[in-house]
């Protein structure tokens, strides 16, 4: 009875979060509705289609460095995969031990008239446990801001005015009496698809940064939606040959129909990504030297898709 009880209050409590998003959501169309898109940031948890609300689960007789870390079906199939896992050392004549994980997250729409206009990636790490070692995220690629297929629109805008003077009766019929002002303007507008990436501090009040996200921008003049793909990498720098762990998170804003269908649904729970150091490095996309990880050139690792494109073109903008 008690366990009842505590269900339907979880379930009262849901449906509360549930209906104060959604009034958050349409007092934001108000303020949306003469800027084209409406949009709102929430957690990507598709439904409405089998496997909507499928949970990634660590396998009990295997739960080490699963493959397949996040799968959501809906009007988008938002996936992330675990592309390589590597343990080793930072550098020879250091004791550092290090960790390179290589993910890679996809974002294909399946509905027409959809998109993603942006989405926010994270990877908090920590140990095993609250006391536990936590290992500290080093480097990340890509790192900073990149612009990809950057883009310019010409726009030109003319107007006129007529302005009437008052003049006597014998100007105006001599063809006095008023004149026209034309103003024509032009302008290029150039803009972008963005990848953002920094190294964070979360959890904790002090120490090491522990997260490493990322920002994916649409290119807002030609509203092409996110990148269908991110592949990133993380060099963590360890102390210790303790196990630790990973929870993934994948935040977003999307069209009006996407995001009500998110707001309808459970928000699935994960299992964190567990790390052990003694496993094999899986060398999906190369054979790493794991005594010298932290030499590894990151930038090398990391790319993003676009749909219909066959070479993406990617450039760090001055600061």
């Amino acid at each position: 009875m008690a366990d009842d009880f505590d269900k339907l209050t979880d379930d009262e409590e849901v449906d509360e979060d549930l209906d104060e998003d959604l009034d958050e959501d349409l007092d934001e169309l108000s303020d949306e509705a003469n800027e084209g898109l409406p949009s709102v940031r929430i957690k990507m948890f598709p439904t409405g289609t089998r496997g909507s609300a499928f949970r990634e689960k660590n396998d009990p007789l295997s739960p080490w460095q699963r493959r397949n870390v996040m799968q959501r079906k809906g009007a988008f199939n938002i996936q992330c995969t675990c592309m390589d896992i590597i343990h080793g050392k930072m550098g020879l004549g250091s004791n550092a031990l290090a960790t390179l994980v290589v993910l890679k997250f996809r974002f294909d729409k399946r509905r027409l008239g959809r998109r993603i206009t942006s989405a926010d990636l994270s990877l908090e790490f920590c140990g095993m446990h609250a006391e536990a070692t936590r290992p500290a995220v080093h480097a990340i690629a890509p790192h900073d801001r990149y612009a990809i297929v950057e883009t310019t629109l010409h726009r030109e805008d003319s107007s006129e005015r007529n302005i009437n003077l008052n003049l006597s009766a014998f100007q105006a019929m001599n063809g006095g009496g008023g004149y026209t002002v034309r103003r024509a303007t032009s302008q290029d507008l150039t803009d972008a698809t963005t990848v953002c990436g920094s190294i964070d501090l979360v959890g904790y009040p002090s120490g090491d940064p522990n997260c490493a996200s990322w920002t994916l921008l649409e290119n807002e003049a030609q509203k092409t939606g996110v990148p269908s793909s991110l592949q990133v990498a993380v060099l963590l720098k360890r102390k210790t040959k303790e196990k630790f762990k990973c929870m993934v998170e994948v935040k977003a804003r999307a069209d009006l129909k996407t995001r009500l269908e998110w707001l309808l649904g459970t928000p699935p729970e994960d299992d964190p990504v567990l790390f052990d150091p003694e496993i094999k490095p899986t060398n999906n996309l190369g054979t790493y030297d794991t005594n010298t990880l932290g030499e590894l050139k990151l930038e090398s690792l990391w790319g993003v898709g676009l749909v219909g494109s066959k070479k993406t073109d990617v450039s760090k903008p001055n600061e």
